[in-house]
């Protein structure tokens, strides 16, 4: 891997100005640029941060484009975008703890101001307004990342322009726990991608109860053999969890089509693949696992022994695994 090349300076006022970006810092990440203390150069071609690495830092980009990329594990690669001036760089994995999700070069020479962890950490400390607004940018930004894999997955490999203007187009949507995306009856003119959450789709009976005929994931699609018919939904789709979806219209779908005929390919292995699930389906099914997170109120809650607590009631309903 290229080392960039790394240049203390104290970027203090000047460094919250952004050379030809588009818009101003937001207040947290301006005050993370003026208390920087390294400058990081790149030239064209450089790479800043490589998948798989420790999330132990962040940067700002000043000056220049960073392209960013994902490796499969196939081999493959998926261009996820770029950065431009303004935008924050390696913020995710600095806040979850978690390693580089992607590998971030240059595409033209740049310029950066790296910030540490401690530096983070204190200005969260003294500014937790804020680095909430900070988390909910970051948190549309992660979100749209993750759209363009979903996208790719999906639909295969379409061109960085195609997938640039298919996700201006999309409608994005957000679902409460027991909000229905839609009823059986409603109009197909639509299907739905579920970037995260999880929705389940159910069946009216003739006695007037409902039968849960499936789940959709992040990941998946929904609607599309309403929208391919042209016919009504013939089942209600609803989130058992927070979801995010996108809505992809069919004036939009018919454009996609015709410019990636691909796309009825993996949409009809999409419609297959449903379709035996639905027939395997049996009322003894195996609950899908649940996954519980642990936030305690103060410092001072015992977290770990109430963890344990909980996870031997739990174990009565089945395997608990604490982490």
């Amino acid at each position: 891997m290229s080392q960039p090349e790394s240049k203390p300076s104290a970027p203090g006022a000047e460094g919250a100005k952004v050379a030809n970006g588009p818009s101003p810092l937001d207040a947290f990440l301006r005050r993370c640029v003026q208390t920087a203390t390294e400058t990081v150069h790149l030239s064209q071609g450089q790479t800043l941060l490589e998948q798989g690495d420790p999330g132990d830092s962040m940067y700002v980009l000043m000056e220049g484009r960073l392209g960013v990329r994902r490796i499969h594990a196939d081999g493959s690669e998926l261009i996820l975008g770029e950065s431009k001036p303004g935008t924050p760089v390696g913020e995710m994995a600095l806040l979850t703890g978690q390693t580089r999700a992607a590998t971030v070069y240059a595409l033209t020479d740049a310029r950066l101001v790296k910030i540490s962890r401690e530096q983070v950490e204190c200005l969260a400390e003294q500014h937790p307004l804020e680095l909430a607004d900070f988390a909910k940018t970051i948190t549309i930004r992660f979100q749209r990342a993750r759209l363009t894999a979903v996208l790719t997955r999906l639909f295969g490999e379409l061109d960085t322009a195609a997938l640039h203007d298919l996700q201006a187009e999309l409608e994005w949507h957000q679902l409460s726990h027991g909000e229905a995306l839609f009823n059986a009856g409603d109009p197909g003119d639509a299907m739905f991608i579920v970037v995260n959450g999880r929705l389940r789709v159910s069946v009216s009976l003739p006695d007037g109860s409902e039968r849960a005929v499936g789940e959709v994931g992040p990941g998946e699609i929904v609607g599309e053999f309403s929208l391919l018919t042209g016919e009504p939904h013939s089942a209600t789709a609803y989130a058992i969890r927070e979801s995010n979806v996108v809505r992809l219209a069919r004036p939009l779908f018919d454009r996609l089509l015709e410019c990636y005929p691909q796309v009825m390919m993996q949409i009809t292995r999409t419609i297959i693949e449903r379709q035996k699930k639905t027939l395997k389906v049996l009322p003894t099914e195996r609950p899908r696992a649940l996954t519980l997170a642990l936030i305690p109120a103060s410092p001072e809650v015992p977290l770990a022994e109430f963890a344990h607590q909980l996870a031997e009631g739990l174990a009565e309903s089945g395997p608990v695994l604490v982490l």
